[in-house]
């Protein structure tokens, strides 16, 4: 979701950032996550035929996800590689805490 200033509306969470939501063009059901506009960064391997930009999103904890997985192994996954790739049904899973 977008602001009148085209900046990424929040749920208040403090520790949310600007995250990009897109798809594998050859497999639909392989989706990533990454913090570049342009998906530049994520592997061409989970993707041969290139990705598809779906969504930009607030990520955080206690923001909304675009898709339904829980936003920590995302979180995780960004800072360990810079993007998160995973396979629609797969569902990833959050820590409890």
């Amino acid at each position: 979701m977008t602001g009148p200033s085209g900046g990424i509306l929040t749920a208040g969470d403090d520790d949310a950032t600007h995250a990009y939501l897109f798809a594998s063009r050859s497999d639909p059901k392989t989706r990533a996550v990454t913090r570049d506009p342009q998906g530049a960064n994520l592997p061409a391997t989970h993707a041969t035929s290139g990705w598809v930009f779906e969504a930009a999103f607030a990520l955080g904890v206690r923001e909304a996800m675009p898709v339904h997985i829980a936003p920590e192994p995302v979180l995780r996954g960004l800072q360990a590689a810079g993007y998160f790739i995973w396979r629609d049904g797969s569902n990833p899973k959050g820590t409890s805490q």
